[in-house]
């Protein structure tokens, strides 16, 4: 589920550096401040939000229902609002990296464990990661440049109970090694049928 882009316009200076930036024509300055004027064209990448001195814009997630039978009164809430979430494709200088609760998980867990949004992604930034599909040296790579160049208040790994997913946990560690931090990392693992393997 995507997440809606929003701008505080008491923080709002109408500089319009995020409407320069925005390629989709998402927004649009109007008396001075910034608007979405085109929400369903944002591909929330977060690009424009880099652009922003005055922290004006953020990423709330949308809520949808979820209707069984006639019964509609389950709301779920996506807690995502950081993007992109394939770690190969995240800028390490994106703001809302800075003193986060860091989430990596393999690209295989959210599908295995159904809670996952409210369980393992709320409050954290969330990245996706798989060591078989991701070239591993590549990974890495960018994991060690992720840690190096970012202080993080904590780093959570999720992996699957699977062989393909080990180098993930074997790839974070060193990657930590490597970039002269010493974080303590919380792991876990997801069995295929969504359970939490202890």
């Amino acid at each position: 589920m995507k997440n809606r882009v929003v701008i505080d316009e008491s923080k709002c200076n109408g500089c319009g550096n995020c409407v320069k930036v925005c390629t989709n024509s998402v927004l649009q300055l109007i008396n001075g401040k910034v608007h979405v004027v085109n929400e369903k064209r944002c591909d929330n990448n977060g690009y424009c939000m880099q652009f922003c001195q005055e922290n004006a814009m953020s990423f709330q997630p949308k809520v949808k229902s979820f209707c069984v039978g006639d019964e509609c009164d389950c709301e779920a809430t996506s807690e995502l609002y950081n993007w992109p979430v394939q770690i190969t494709s995240v800028n390490s200088n994106n703001r809302y990296l800075k003193d986060a609760r860091l989430l990596i998980a393999a690209d295989c867990s959210a599908y295995a464990y159904a809670n996952f949004h409210q369980d393992f992604i709320r409050d954290h930034v969330a990245l996706i990661a798989c060591p078989k599909n991701d070239l591993t040296n590549h990974l890495l790579e960018k994991c060690t440049a992720l840690f190096k160049n970012v202080d993080f208040e904590s780093v959570e790994v999720i992996a699957m109970n699977a062989p393909c997913c080990k180098p993930l946990l074997e790839t974070i560690r060193e990657a930590i090694q490597l970039s002269g931090k010493n974080y303590e990392v919380y792991e876990r693992i997801i069995t295929p049928d969504g359970e939490i393997f202890e």
